[in-house]
């Protein structure tokens, strides 16, 4: 397929009300652009860690789109650019995010093209009819359908995704890492205490190149007492099955970890 050996076949760009970045995306092993942090932005991140995703592609080549205009007169051919190729287990087809206030004018605008079903979904008459002989899917999704959860966590690490690579020396990252391998499950909290004063940007530029693994979908960021650290996915959906008799990581960190701060009497 085309698609898989192909690069992007636009590069994205800000606009008014979305701000665009890449994603370094473990699974691809490469960056994976998006156009709106607020909607594709935590679809990515779906993606990465949905394990029937076996891959997923930015940006495909154009698809033809036929469709009558709104007044039913005339048909309208368009070259459309999804925002996404997702190959899964199964499936594969493309996925186009939309923000729902968009959708809703769109429908209005464009109805034989956009569609609102009564449970709230928006299925593309037009995608759906060029995917369909391939035996694949067309998809839109809406920002209606966002964990929120994942949304904030995603904009409050945003600023290390986008502004300049933290340059962290490799023996801090060999202490952090460290720390969290012995402790998996720590919280952030506990983490960023233990750890030397100022080493918190590290930390969260290890988040998100996916050198340290949380789960964006389970806490706020904000409540670090509550955000859990591992070192790794794997490690997590191990430390998932455990017994909740296990002991509290809290009385597992002591003021002694070679990496905090020294006390002043």
């Amino acid at each position: 397929m085309r698609i898989r050996s192909s690069p992007p076949s636009r590069l994205v760009r800000s606009a008014a009300g979305n701000v665009s970045g890449r994603y370094m995306s473990k699974k691809m092993g490469c960056s994976i652009q998006y156009e709106s942090y607020k909607n594709e932005l935590p679809f990515i991140y779906h993606l990465e860690h949905e394990k029937s995703v076996l891959e997923y592609y930015d940006q495909p080549e154009k698809i033809e789109l036929v469709y009558q205009n709104k007044d039913d007169t005339r048909r309208v051919v368009v070259k459309h650019t999804p925002d996404f190729f997702v190959l899964q287990g199964e499936a594969a087809g493309w996925v186009e995010c939309k923000m729902e206030e968009d959708l809703v004018r769109l429908t209005k605008q464009i109805p034989h093209r956009y569609v609102h079903n009564l449970d709230g979904t928006w299925p593309c008459p037009p995608g759906e009819a060029y995917a369909k002989p391939m035996g694949l899917f067309y998809q839109i999704r809406s920002s209606r359908e966002i964990d929120w959860t994942v949304y904030r966590n995603c904009h409050f690490l945003h600023q290390y995704r986008r502004g300049p690579r933290v340059n962290i020396p490799s023996d801090t990252i060999a202490a952090i890492q460290d720390l969290v391998m012995r402790h998996p499950g720590i919280t952030l909290l506990d983490l960023l205490q233990t750890l030397e004063t100022g080493m918190a940007d590290s930390v969260y530029s290890l988040i998100v190149t996916d050198q340290l693994y949380i789960d964006l979908a389970h806490t706020p960021l904000e409540k670090p007492e509550k955000v859990h650290v591992f070192p790794d996915q794997q490690v997590a959906e191990t430390h998932a099955l455990m017994t909740t008799s296990s002991p509290s990581y809290l009385s597992l960190i002591h003021i002694s970890e070679p990496t905090r701060q020294a006390e002043t009497s």
